[in-house]
């Protein structure tokens, strides 16, 4: 357990460790926010003892904002008045009590009222305590996609408490993961594959201006023409595409050599830019959104949940773009399912470190 003097400040900590990045937020009791960024935090890919460490300077990144209180010996030297800790992959039970006793000794705290760990996904159903909602989905697109539900902790004497009830989606890119940024991207690939076929015969730059092709399958291989000669890689052809799609886009073998799952869910970037003006990027776009209206409509329909209690939340890389965001809206528009409460999570940590700070948890 910390030991700092009771002058010292004292800090409300979140930290959002997803399967992408991590990110630490403190808020101290003077009201300063610090904000702290590491790489991937998901145990289930990095390990255990890995995943601990990126938490670690996550948090010691934020802290560098400012200046260090004094006697300050460590993270568990801080006065920490409560912690929420999100780590992606939590959810499997093999890992969770390791993942437990390794978090407490990092911070000095024990599980309970002034620390809280969870999945990194956990976070998001915070914003709904701002309207005291009764319940909430919170539907999440990124490289993946997934849709939870939330409703009252039987028993519980915060009023504004959620605790998971639900779960539609989530399967990973083999099963599922219809709308997300590698099902957006499949499609987007599918389509520039399909020309490279028409191409296989074709001599010389297929840049030029008498080779004929879709906008989205032009914009495909350009982006890994480009990829290719940043690389310092030969000349790049249509028929070369299936083959830097399935093996990294770059020449490192490092481990911070892109997946194939990364490289796929990387094409949703050219979609998303492309579909104010080209229609075929547009239909893949509306496809997307209907799957991920799907999996809203299915959980509220499954756990029985009142639209006029209910607070949909909103998240991830793709959902932070404006079109696509209007485009699930718009979905769940057409089928009349109308939350009461809708919004957009830009980041969970800050939205956890203002929860725990508000509600002055552990002072």
């Amino acid at each position: 357990m910390s030991t700092t003097s009771p002058s010292a400040p004292y800090y409300s900590l979140c930290v959002d460790g997803g399967g992408s990045k991590c990110t630490a937020v403190l808020i101290s009791s003077d009201g300063t926010t610090l904000t702290g960024e590491e790489g991937p935090c998901n145990p289930s890919t990095i390990g255990l003892e890995a995943t601990v460490q990126v938490i670690q300077s996550a948090i010691y990144l934020a802290l560098a904002q400012d200046t260090l209180p004094q006697h300050f010996s460590g993270i568990a030297s801080l006065n920490i008045a409560s912690a929420w800790i999100g780590v992606a992959g939590y959810d499997r039970p093999t890992l969770a009590p390791a993942i437990n006793e390794a978090i407490e000794k990092l911070l000095g705290l024990t599980l309970g009222p002034r620390l809280r760990i969870t999945a990194d996904i956990d976070l998001l159903a915070v914003n709904a305590a701002q309207w005291n909602a009764e319940s909430a989905i919170v539907l999440v697109a990124g490289t993946g996609s997934v849709a939870m539900s939330y409703g009252k902790a039987k028993g519980s004497k915060d009023d504004d408490t959620l605790v998971r009830t639900g779960r539609v989606g989530g399967w990973g890119p083999l099963l599922g993961d219809d709308g997300s940024g590698f099902a957006i991207g499949r499609e987007a690939l599918r389509v520039a594959l399909r020309t490279s076929d028409t191409l296989q015969s074709t001599e010389g730059d297929y840049m030029t201006d008498d080779v004929e092709m879709p906008t989205l399958s032009r914009t495909v291989l350009d982006y890994f023409r480009q990829e290719r000669q940043q690389d310092g890689g030969a000349d790049f052809h249509p028929h070369d595409l299936l083959s830097s799609i399935l093996t990294s886009t770059t020449t490192s073998t490092t481990s911070t050599s892109p997946s194939p799952t990364k490289t796929i869910a990387h094409a949703a970037r050219l979609v998303l830019d492309l579909a104010e003006k080209d229609g075929q990027a547009r239909l893949i776009l509306h496809k997307g959104a209907a799957s991920l209206a799907d999996l809203v409509v299915e959980l509220a329909t499954i756990k029985k949940l009142d639209p006029s209690k209910t607070a949909l939340i909103m998240a991830g890389g793709l959902l932070n773009h404006t079109l696509y965001n209007r485009m699930v809206r718009h979905k769940l528009e057409e089928i009349k399912l109308d939350f009461r409460w809708t919004t957009q999570v830009q980041s969970p940590a800050l939205e956890g470190a203002m929860y725990l700070a508000g509600r002055r948890i552990g002072v």
